[in-house]
């Protein structure tokens, strides 16, 4: 394959997860040569955070995100939140997350957990300086994350809504606030109607792209494993959306992702 010149950052990936185990290489490979330049590789747990970390080590083009998934909020710890806090100072470590809301999963911790977590990591990333990464459930649990950043959020903080499903009212509340919003490929499926109007309506300084791999593959790989190498697809669909090219679109996002998680130009 030969190498696309784009540029593309993916700003949520899970090489870190079992899914990868056995060629995350060749995947790391073949985004490289479809033009995607860096990755964030997020954790979700002390595990998969030090695995992120491990991996950015290995490639100049990885960097790693700390945190404790929502749906495991019980287990952040004070001791679990003091050793993310210490991997957190890692120079290849360049968020905080992902950290949120999550209701759907079974058999979650309560929401009262979930927020006392939130709230300790936002604070975590202001104090190292670390952009932070949410997760949210789109319904009930966004109004919680949008009532816990007007609570906590602390002036010119760093913070990405990511993998933005929503409509063009809830991407303003937002954007009210300051954050980046992340779009992944679910904005190429069919009934995404509304994603695809906010994706048209994102401010141009506040649009990221993600893959959120191994989910969420674009439309022509329904079914299949998801990786960053399949951004380029989602990318020319916003592009097209948006009345700019694929490489315009990459330039615009990667900016603004250098932006949000201070990385190296």
């Amino acid at each position: 394959m030969e190498s696309t010149v784009l540029g593309l950052i993916d700003t949520h990936c899970h090489f870190n997860l079992p899914q990868f185990a056995a060629d995350y290489p060749d995947a790391v490979r073949r985004a490289q040569e479809a033009g995607v330049s860096d990755m964030i590789v997020v954790g979700c747990d002390l595990g998969s955070s030090r695995l992120a970390i491990e991996m950015a080590e290995k490639y100049d083009c990885l960097w790693a995100a700390v945190g404790i998934h929502p749906c495991d909020a019980q287990d952040a710890t004070d001791e679990a939140v003091a050793q993310l806090a210490e991997l957190a100072t890692h120079p290849r470590v360049v968020a905080i997350g992902e950290s949120g809301m999550d209701f759907v999963c079974e058999g979650g911790p309560p929401a009262e957990v979930q927020c006392a977590a939130f709230e300790q990591f936002i604070a975590l990333a202001a104090e190292l300086d670390k952009a932070f990464i949410i997760h949210s459930r789109t319904g009930a649990t966004d109004d919680t994350v949008l009532d816990l950043l007007e609570r906590t959020k602390i002036a010119d903080q760093r913070v990405v809504r990511h993998c933005f499903v929503g409509d063009t009212a809830l991407l303003e509340r937002y954007l009210e606030r300051g954050c980046f919003i992340s779009f992944a490929a679910n904005v190429t499926y069919p009934p995404n109607h509304a994603l695809r109007d906010a994706a048209r309506a994102v401010r141009s300084e506040r649009i990221v792209l993600e893959t959120d791999c191994p989910g969420l593959p674009p439309q022509s790989h329904r079914g299949k494993r998801n990786e960053p190498a399949l951004m380029a697809e989602m990318a020319r669909k916003i592009a097209e959306m948006r009345g700019t090219t694929v490489e315009e679109m990459a330039a615009l996002t990667t900016r603004n992702a250098r932006q949000l998680y201070s990385l190296e130009t």
